[in-house]
């Protein structure tokens, strides 16, 4: 298996649009083994079968339904940030895993910011540990010998907490989940896993499942229970609920909206004080931007599983072959965006970009990402008269993964 570039530099959209849509000769699961993979890695069979448990609630009237509750939880995590209690970054992660709660059908009055931030962290770890690198960045060779050792420590660790899983979800379940054999002893050489450079997380695996469990069979309406009478009913393993809850709760992506929401309030001042000026008029389109400059997920797998694909531009992959699709470039596409480098708000003839994807993986959560963009957006520009950086920031430096984010983000919010 191999990883290769093929760019075309021009007409950037229309090839990756081309790769995302054909099913039958680009898989979007990297992995190249039977292991159970995420809602927008699934074949075009079992996508069709999960997802109608959980479409419906996600489309854009479901997600309306919640808009109350939302902005409560924007306007309550702002005055912390506002006085001083939380950078953007936890700002922006408790605003997602707040609404992701809500969306779930829980009762968030049953989780404070201390469990909160400890679902936050557990979601963290799980995307460290097992999001596909995309191949940029260091390789297997290049740990050195004793690191070997701290995976091994991290082993030992996670052995009690995976015995505890195995004892409450069954074998079965617990080997479908942790795929040790895939996963730890015969990795495939690509794409690779983060667990090799965050063997101290290990242990946290089975501590995060466990919880979503629990989560699972506290679910008396909604989302979590349409999973459970699935599970019941055998449409559904409890492995394969569980993990596609970890993806309904990944917090990573949102996040990085969130966070660069507010970088560009603080940064693109004109910007600002026209979405200010006219707040229903301009901020889808601010908005927009925002997610066409600084798309949160910047790249995007597949692996070419079958020869024969149409391809317009560059040179054709071989069967086997990773392909990276660069969504962050294609949103800067010449020949698409007029001036790509400048955050303008009147780009109303240009398409939206592709920070959401394409064609059956089009990201499910997309309605409430935007819907908490909206709403930050219309509180920040009414409650503050400008947005200031405070001191330096930090970007993300996780590529592999393809986060576009901030790991330190500190604002001054000057009220009006």
């Amino acid at each position: 298996m191999r990883l290769k570039s093929y760019l075309c530099l021009t007409h950037y959209v229309s090839l990756l649009l081309q790769v995302m849509n054909d099913h039958s000769c680009f898989s979007s699961n990297p992995f190249p083994d039977e292991r159970l993979v995420a809602l927008n890695t699934m074949s075009k069979a079992d996508h069709s079968r999960v997802l109608r448990y959980v479409h419906k609630h996600y489309t854009q009237d479901e997600v309306q339904t919640i808009k109350d509750q939302v902005q409560k939880v924007i306007e309550a995590h702002t005055e912390d940030l506002s006085v001083g209690k939380a950078d953007v970054v936890i700002w922006a992660k408790r605003i997602h895993m707040s609404s992701t709660l809500i969306r779930l059908g829980l009762d968030l009055a049953n989780y404070g910011t201390e469990a909160l931030d400890e679902i936050i962290a557990l979601n963290d770890a799980m995307v460290a540990l097992v999001a596909p690198l995309g191949g940029v960045g260091p390789k297997y060779e290049t740990l050195s010998w004793h690191w070997w050792l701290w995976v091994l420590i991290g082993l030992i660790r996670s052995f009690l907490p995976v015995l505890s899983m195995a004892f409450q979800l069954g074998i079965p379940c617990t080997w479908r989940i942790i795929r040790p054999d895939a996963t730890i002893f015969f990795p495939p050489k690509r794409p690779r896993m983060g667990l090799w450079w965050n063997p101290e997380l290990l242990s946290l695996v089975p501590r995060y499942f466990l919880l979503l469990h629990a989560l699972l069979v506290k679910g008396d309406d909604g989302l979590l229970k349409g999973l459970r009478e699935g599970v019941e009913s055998g449409d559904l393993a409890l492995a394969e609920s569980l993990t596609l809850m970890v993806q309904l709760m990944v917090n990573m992506t949102s996040a990085n909206a969130l966070c660069s929401l507010v970088f560009r309030l603080a940064s693109e001042k004109e910007a600002f004080r026209q979405v200010s000026e006219d707040i229903s008029g301009t901020a889808d389109r601010f908005i927009q931007e925002v997610l066409r400059l600084d798309a949160p997920l910047q790249r995007n797998p597949r692996r070419y599983i079958k020869a024969g694909a149409k391809w317009t531009g560059g040179r054709m992959p071989f069967e086997g072959d990773q392909v990276l699709l660069f969504l962050g470039a294609a949103n800067m596409d010449p020949a698409v965006y007029k001036d790509p480098q400048q955050f303008r708000l009147d780009r109303h003839e240009e398409p939206p970009p592709l920070t959401f994807g394409s064609g059956m993986h089009y990201c499910l959560g997309s309605s409430l990402v935007k819907l908490e963009l909206r709403l930050a957006l219309q509180h920040l520009c009414r409650h503050c008269q400008s947005i200031e950086l405070n001191g330096d920031f930090e970007r993300l430096a996780d590529v592999d993964v393809g986060n576009w984010g901030f790991r330190r983000l500190n604002v001054r919010l000057v009220t009006a």
